[in-house]
């Protein structure tokens, strides 16, 4: 959390989760895993109370999971919960998994993102905006590489099960669709998943990775001239600049993309090598530009 902490202040300029330096409550490893995992059998078999299994239930949700909840109450930020691991080898504090959870109390406070029928576009840009600060936390702590405690673009790699790719999401299966999306005419539009919030989370996140290092989509075929590693932190201002300033809560894809592209003619200039590495990822991965900030009257 200190990591973070430090990342979203001296980097962007954002203190803490709500900007102003509200206490941040973290709950880990809250619970015996194998204990609620047996719990739930019972439950099945009707040995529990309703009351008991309620609850049981409502903590297996964070087995091999962490998560944010947003305030329920007055002077409070929130609440982070790094379940208990089952299955994986390691904690669910890794770095990235950290820094992911707390940016979604900062993408609360920032720009208030809701939820939609599917496809849920706003829970997929909320997730991939904590992807990407994920992302950029560990390269701001951490050396780039492959190995444990280094820098990629690769969620949840050091729990010992990578999550999601930005740099390449085909190459991460999921279980609801196999693969996930690079391109936005490729969205999960069905109900599972919250409406997909994690499954086309990547667009986003794989967005961001073009736009700082280059390449080319798979999908699209489109190819993108990065700003360079060491440019890294110009692109992650125009994303938090859009989320802080420019983004409404019902964004959702191509609404979004209109907002980056607002956020780094801001920032650097139309033109700029880092609006042009913007233009340029968004046209990659597939996101139309028939709505507009202008259609709406303005991002915010």
């Amino acid at each position: 959390l200190g990591w973070t902490y430090d990342y979203l202040l001296t980097q962007i300029g954002w203190a803490g989760v709500d900007s102003r330096n509200g206490p941040v409550d973290a709950f880990v490893n809250p619970f015996d895993a194998d204990l609620v995992t047996n719990d739930l059998v019972r439950c099945r078999l009707g040995v529990l109370d309703a009351e008991t299994c309620s609850l049981v239930t409502f903590l297996a949700n964070f087995i091999d999971n962490a998560a944010y909840f947003a305030p329920a109450i007055d002077n409070s930020t929130g609440v982070l919960v790094f379940g208990s691991p089952r299955d994986l080898p390691h904690p669910l504090t890794a770095l990235d998994v950290v820094a992911h959870e707390m940016a979604h109390g900062v993408t609360h406070f920032a720009a208030a993102l809701g939820d939609t029928p599917p496809p849920n576009e706003p829970g997929a840009i909320n997730e991939g905006f904590s992807d990407i600060i994920g992302t950029a936390v560990e390269f701001y702590v951490q050396p780039p590489g492959t190995g444990t405690l280094q820098a990629d673009y690769l969620m949840g790699e050091d729990l010992g099960s990578v999550t999601r790719s930005l740099r390449d999401p085909s190459e991460v299966p999921n279980t609801i669709t196999g693969t996930y999306p690079d391109h936005y005419g490729n969205l999960y539009r069905g109900p599972l998943n919250a409406g997909g919030v994690h499954i086309n989370a990547p667009i986003l996140g794989h967005l961001f990775y073009l736009a700082v290092e280059g390449g080319t989509n798979r999908t699209s075929g489109r190819s993108v001239t990065g700003v360079g590693a060491d440019n890294r932190r110009q692109i992650e201002l125009v994303f938090f600049n859009a989320w802080a300033n420019l983004l409404p809560p019902f964004a959702d894809f191509p609404i979004t993309a209109d907002c980056l592209r607002i956020s780094a003619a801001e920032l650097y200039g139309p033109g700029s090598p880092p609006a042009m590495a913007i233009e340029e990822a968004i046209r990659a991965v597939g996101i139309p530009d028939f709505v507009t900030c202008h259609d709406l009257g303005g991002c915010r």
